[in-house]
């Protein structure tokens, strides 16, 4: 399922095709809300209109099948457009006071990037696209202008109370040594992490680990607004069955599916990430051995992925 357009007020969706499916019928909620809006589709896009502004929304298309059965698909989350920026909070003051020699050159996490030189020791960006989901893994690369040794920190206001000083708000703290243009890592947003916009703190300073506050010799600071969501919630991602074996766990680049059942049709299988995004989909007719060899892209980041094979009228 793909996000494609989100404006103010809409979001349009497109999934791939199911086989055997009549019908699709997307279904869309606020993200606290217990009750399903639904919308049927013949093709394989929709348009989800009159959205509040700046909420939290889970999506799913189910699949209708010829012989009448409905599949649900996998939640996938969006936020609408309309978020005020996190500079309605004042936080504390950072900075590096020479950022010559010691600049942050591009930040990322997930699938966002910003490539942004020196700034003079510190750089607010107000309007981003960085979503985090509570309890999720989330990818984050840093790149310094010079390969001298820095030492960087990332902070997440995790409370939204102004500040960068309560438990588990240091996501990151890591060091690239000399000759080391960047560094890719990972963090995960703690489960008590409160819903809405809020600040993150990207800081690299020369030599020394960087403070949270205050300002220091050589190094740069950059703010960035985020979006704190609720997590993806594996039971809601797909079901389990003892029939459905995977191997080996964790994986490289190479599955094996083992499944003990009796199929007599096409079977879809889907790879997802913590984020609610199929990476991976082909079609499996199992044989008469049950197995399936799945390749998964060299590219494929590191992280937790769950496995999704469903017909028309079972699903794994």
């Amino acid at each position: 399922m793909t996000i494609l357009t989100n404006n103010l007020d809409s979001v349009e969706i497109r999934w791939q095709p199911v086989l055997a499916a009549s019908q699709y019928i997307v279904e869309y909620r606020l993200q606290d809300s217990t009750t399903w809006t639904a919308v049927t589709a013949l093709t394989t896009s929709v348009w989800l209109t009159n959205l509040l502004d700046c909420r939290n929304y889970e999506v799913r298309v189910n699949s209708r099948c010829n012989n009448g059965a409905t599949i649900s698909g996998s939640i996938q989350l969006f936020t609408s457009r309309g978020c005020t920026d996190c500079t309605a909070i004042n936080y504390c003051g950072s900075a590096g006071n020479n950022s010559t020699n010691d600049w942050i050159e591009r930040v990322s996490v997930n699938n966002y990037s910003h490539v942004s030189g020196d700034n003079n020791g510190y750089l607010l960006i107000p309007n981003t696209s960085i979503v985090l989901g509570r309890g999720d893994q989330h990818r984050f690369g840093i790149k310094q202008g010079n390969a001298y040794v820095q030492e960087y920190g990332v902070w997440i206001d995790l409370n939204q109370d102004g500040d960068f000083n309560d438990a588990d708000e240091q996501v990151l703290v890591g060091q690239m040594g000399i000759n080391q243009s960047s560094d890719s890592t990972s963090f995960t947003v703690p489960v008590t992490a409160d819903l809405g916009t809020s600040r993150m703190r990207v800081s690299i300073r020369w030599r020394d680990a960087p403070p949270a506050c205050d300002s220091f010799a050589f190094g740069e600071v950059q703010d960035y607004c985020v979006r704190l969501i609720r997590g993806i919630n594996v039971d809601q991602v797909a079901g389990s069955s003892d029939q459905l074996r995977i191997a080996p766990n964790p994986f490289q680049q190479n599955l094996t599916l083992s499944l003990d059942a009796a199929v007599t049709q096409a079977l879809t299988v889907e790879l997802i990430n913590t984020t609610g995004q199929v990476v991976q989909q082909q079609s499996w007719l199992p044989d008469a051995t049950g197995t399936m060899q799945l390749p998964t892209p060299p590219s494929l980041p590191a992280g937790m992925y769950v496995l999704r094979v469903f017909g028309c009228s079972q699903q794994w």
